[in-house]
């Protein structure tokens, strides 16, 4: 049951029908969750009959409920549905108990008293009469239901195991408690109505109720983070990946974002970048990777090639090109030229020097 296998179109349900008025739902399961999901989910139980499971979750451990049948009459039907419609869906039931009352019925009767007064004469003559007293309790049991019950989820789990004790007194006989669902059942995240009705020996009854509320506080269990990377350029910087993370009751969301810290020029810069994993009940975990952007190749540069000139024949200062690693702008610079002389006046080394400079210098 606790495999979350269940659908929308699968469903448990106790149906009631007395003389022939009409059936009436008397207990429900369901598989369709408060938030609208309508796949793979655990079967609770449907509190007020609007096709959503919103009470107690059933799982493998035996719990006991209650439900009340309305209604007087002499014949009285029972009709237990099962709607699974995939080979994974299961639930069982076991001790389905009715308990009632018959119109003539006298339990009410605690004690029949009879006084009986017999008047005798002078001469023995004597006649009785007698007064029958009949002790009725018609007075319901006080039964007390412990306060609004507030605990954290059992680690790991989706919901907690929750104890409780309800109590009674009669002023004649010893009280029954029902309740709805057993003190020890498993309660799902969420709020549960428990309802407790206590029977005195006479059938007298008084109810209560109480909430149990089971607060997830266990954060969603975040994934490692992608390893620390560097890259030259602002344009290597990878996009985010898909990160999931595991919650002990399933629905997460997940916002990446980045914070950026600025270096010297747009090619230098680092990222730390955060992925948040938040659950159903805003509990938070997160993980994060550093990004460093550093770019510390210089540009590649391609100036005139190596020339042999004749006395005055001396070519112009040409032109040089630079490429860069990076986008941006790529500067070039003629920073002039120095001569060696050689043997004679038309003997010599000019030597020309071009520099590239890249946006981040």
């Amino acid at each position: 049951i606790r495999d979350r296998d269940w659908d929308a179109t699968d469903n448990f349900r106790i149906f009631s029908e007395v003389d022939g008025g009409g059936e009436v739902l008397i207990f429900a399961v369901e598989a369709i969750e408060p938030d609208g999901d309508q796949f793979n989910n655990i079967p609770r139980v449907d509190t007020d009959f609007d096709g959503i499971g919103d009470g107690a979750e059933i799982t493998d451990a035996f719990s006991e409920f209650m439900a009340f049948i309305p209604g007087t009459g002499t014949t009285l039907n029972i009709r237990i549905e099962f709607n699974l419609n995939a080979g994974d869906e299961d639930i069982a039931i076991d001790n389905v108990k009715l308990t009632g009352k018959s119109a003539d019925d006298t339990s009410t009767v605690v004690k029949v008293i009879t006084r009986t007064w017999t008047a005798t004469d002078d001469c023995g003559n004597s006649t009785s009469e007698s007064q029958i007293i009949t002790v009725v309790d018609t007075t319901p049991p006080v039964v007390s239901c412990p306060a609004d019950i507030t605990v954290s989820n059992d680690v790991g789990e989706c919901g907690a195991v929750v104890n409780f004790i309800v109590t009674a007194t009669d002023n004649c006989s010893k009280t029954e408690i029902f309740t709805n669902i057993a003190s020890g059942s498993f309660f799902p995240v969420g709020t549960t109505v428990v309802n407790a009705t206590a029977t005195d020996a006479s059938g007298n009854q008084s109810q209560c109720s109480f909430s149990v509320m089971v607060e997830d506080t266990t954060p969603p269990v975040a994934p490692a983070p992608p390893v620390d990377v560097i890259v030259q350029c602002a344009d290597d910087v990878p996009p985010p990946v898909d990160l999931t993370a595991t919650d002990n009751c399933g629905d997460i969301t997940v916002s990446p974002s980045d914070l950026k810290t600025p270096g010297a020029c747009i090619n230098d810069f680092t990222i730390v970048r955060t992925w948040t994993f938040v659950d159903n009940s805003g509990n938070q975990a997160s993980t994060s990777q550093t990004i460093t952007v550093k770019d510390d190749t210089p540009p590649v540069l391609t100036i005139p090639k190596d020339e042999i000139a004749e006395c005055d024949k001396v070519p112009a200062v040409g032109q040089a090109t630079a490429i860069d690693n990076c986008d941006g702008a790529v500067r070039t610079e003629y920073l002039g030229e120095r001569r060696i002389d050689g043997d004679c006046i038309n003997n010599y080394t000019l030597i020309r020097t071009w520099t590239a400079i890249d946006i981040c210098g």
